[in-house]
């Protein structure tokens, strides 16, 4: 019986955990509210799914390398890089887009290099056509003082070229669509919780009756 509650705890854990872990985007994609890159940069202040189509790329201006280990020995690694971006054409502002995907990444990498040159060009060429397609969601900016240093440098480095610090989206945008996986994962988590406590509840149940009928 001890292990058979053992088990039963940590099953429920783990539904508490993917519960957990789908809520998030589970919300977003109930409430619906989407924003486009071209929307103005006021309606980037809260957390919501976000979509659009890229012109402009600057960076990336970090990388941050997340590394998993297992009994100290290194079983993967993560790169995430993170851009300026914007729609200059129809948008009024510029965002943060942080991404993992590496097509995704090689296209916004080539599409800054078109930029960077562009810019830095003394002859007369007409501007980088860029077309990135995403989709994601609007979170808050990644926390932590190394980050806010490279970003602010990246800031600094685009006044030169007419953008002011009032035209950044205060979040920034997470790439990668929110699909229904995280819907099933919160209400599958919830049901594997409960379906434990019921068979735990059930068990406590038995164990009395039991030990009642032992007393007579």
């Amino acid at each position: 019986m001890k292990n058979a509650a053992k088990v039963l705890l940590v099953v429920s854990l783990v539904g508490l955990i993917l519960a957990f872990g789908g809520f998030s985007d589970t919300m977003l994609l109930f409430k619906g509210d989407t924003v486009n890159i071209t929307d103005p940069i006021g309606e980037f202040d809260k957390k919501a799914l976000a979509q659009g189509e890229i012109d402009f790329v600057y960076g990336p201006f970090a990388t941050l390398e997340e590394t998993n280990k297992t009994y100290g020995i290194t079983t993967s690694k993560k790169e995430t890089d993170f851009y300026i971006v914007g729609n200059l054409e129809s948008g009024e502002g510029f965002a943060v887009l942080s991404t993992g995907n590496d097509d995704m990444k090689a296209e916004l990498l080539a599409a800054a290099d078109e930029w960077y040159e562009w810019l830095t060009s003394d002859e007369e060429t007409p501007e980088p056509e860029i077309s990135i397609n995403f989709k994601g969601k609007l979170w808050e900016q990644y926390d932590d003082p190394d980050y806010d240093k490279y970003y602010s440098e990246a800031k600094t480095d685009l006044t030169n070229v007419g953008i002011g610090e009032n035209e950044y989206a205060s979040m920034r945008i997470i790439e990668g669509e929110v699909s229904v996986v995280s819907v099933v994962m919160f209400f599958g988590g919830i049901a594997v919780f409960l379906i434990c406590i019921i068979i735990a509840i059930v068990a406590f149940v038995k164990a009395k009756k039991a030990s009642r009928a032992e007393l007579y």
